[in-house]
């Protein structure tokens, strides 16, 4: 089932994560893993779980069921607690590193679709060692436990496509709806092989039919669950709360140019404005696609300027910065030093500010941290070229992509200048293949060049 190469991979992952987690909990405590509010709240969903109160928040001692949040990373969570309630911290953070490591894997497998093994191993580890990963495969976050379904779900198709054997075609439709369990983000990117499996004329309506039989089969539960308690027939509804809480307010700040504390994100601001308290009513009422529609419309430039800088800032803040000082998230640094500061027309005032909050060093590594990150997203872009260019591997570079394509937009038409290293997370193992395939076309054609003009 494994090579000898894989096993020794899948080791090799492990140890640097667990002797990572060792050395992250000796130093900080395990409490710092309970690192942002998103990860109280599945703590409490996982306590509510095993208490008997279904999925539910705890709110003033009442337990109020959730359709924003999907139960699978909670659910996990709880079965923890119920091992160690003391420990379920490190528990939860081992469970995690396991799915590192064997994510790392998968990521190896696919590589091996079209580059030679030891560029495979490259891209690999580097999904594992990058400053963010490490620290996102510590955190009691729900994002470690995603992505190593996406890239399941994407490593199964991929065999399914080469090999046409139906057990691949199950298990790919399976890991990625477990993916729309984990996270919201999730939910429609199983539309991806659908397509793939509709326009392809080498196979019949069955494998369609199996794909979509399992993706309606595993939704079921929760869909009948949603419609019982709300009335809706939907996995969650968070894409709208996402929606409503950043890319609305984003727009309206830069229509209005008072995006002056923090980058598109002036609430204090914007609920002055009737007109903004108007939008809000009608994101709480009407889906998000018509929402969009109705931001591009009303605000045309103001839409398209924080979507373009909330894009670059997706590809290219490190998330460094963030840990580049002790200050907290409401800090200069972490506001102004991405592209989201070009939204306002003080900005050179603010990239000022934000500087000298910062030691030489400090800017030193988040400059590094964007150089780094620009570079594996132009590596990125030559091998997906790479990959398209070529009959041979066009079905997987193109797959690949469109899994990239579809995360980062949800990611960024949801969250706007909020967007950034965290989100892009999600995408990350699927960025440094392609930047991997990327550098080893460059270099497999500087050689064969130097090979064939050599005297």
């Amino acid at each position: 089932m494994f090579t000898y190469n894989e096993k020794k991979l899948f080791a090799t992952v492990l140890s640097f994560k667990i002797i990572v987690l060792i050395l992250f909990v000796a130093f900080f405590g395990s409490s710092k893993l309970l690192w942002s509010g998103d990860a109280l709240e599945y703590v409490d969903f996982a306590k509510n779980i095993v208490a008997g109160n279904g999925f539910s928040r705890s709110v003033n001692g009442v337990f109020v069921p959730a359709h924003d949040r999907v139960p699978l990373y909670p659910g996990i969570i709880g079965l923890i607690t119920i091992i160690s309630t003391k420990y379920f911290i490190v528990i939860t953070a081992l469970f995690q590193a396991i799915l590192a490591a064997l994510t790392a894997l998968l990521v190896y497998r696919i590589g091996l679709f079209f580059m030679q093994r030891r560029w495979a191993v490259f891209a690999a580890i580097l999904s594992v060692v990058e400053p963010v990963s490490v620290f996102m495969h510590m955190a009691i976050l729900a994002e470690t436990l995603l992505v190593f379904c996406i890239v399941c779900g994407l490593y199964f198709f991929l065999r399914y496509q080469a090999e046409r054997k139906w057990v691949f075609l199950a298990l790919s439709a399976l890991a990625f709806m477990l993916a729309a369990y984990t996270k919201p983000v999730a939910m429609y990117v199983t539309l991806l092989p659908i397509l793939f499996l509709a326009v392809d004329g080498r196979t019949a309506w069955k494998p369609l039919l199996i794909f979509c039989g399992i993706i309606l089969l595993v939704a079921a539960p929760w869909l009948v669950r949603n419609y019982a308690l709300f009335h809706m027939a939907t996995m969650s509804t968070y894409g709208s709360k996402a929606l409503c809480g950043y890319q609305v307010s984003a727009v309206f700040s830069v229509a209005n140019r008072f995006v002056e504390t923090t980058p598109g994100i002036a609430m204090a601001e914007v609920w002055k404005f009737a007109r903004y308290r108007e939008l809000q009513e009608l994101c709480n009422r009407v889906s998000p696609t018509w929402m969009l529609f109705v931001l591009a419309r009303e605000y045309p430039s103001a839409f398209i300027k924080t979507n373009f800088l909330a894009t670059l800032g997706y590809l290219t803040t490190d998330g460094y910065a963030a840990s580049a000082s002790s200050g907290a998230s409401g800090s200069p640094h972490n506001n102004y030093l991405t592209p989201a500061v070009f939204a306002g027309p003080a900005w050179r005032d603010h990239i000022k500010e934000a500087v000298a909050e910062l030691s030489l060093f400090q800017i030193f590594i988040i400059i590094l941290g964007r150089a780094f990150w620009s570079a594996i997203i132009l590596l990125a872009l030559v091998g997906s070229i790479n990959l398209l260019r070529s009959r041979a591997t066009r079905v997987y570079g193109l797959l690949i992509l469109l899994v990239i394509v579809y995360f980062s937009s949800l990611s960024i038409l949801g969250a706007a200048f909020a967007a950034g290293a965290r989100y892009r997370f999600e995408v990350s193992p699927l960025l440094f293949l392609l930047a991997v395939s990327g550098i080893f076309c460059i270099v497999k054609k500087r050689w064969f060049f130097r090979k064939n003009t050599s005297p």
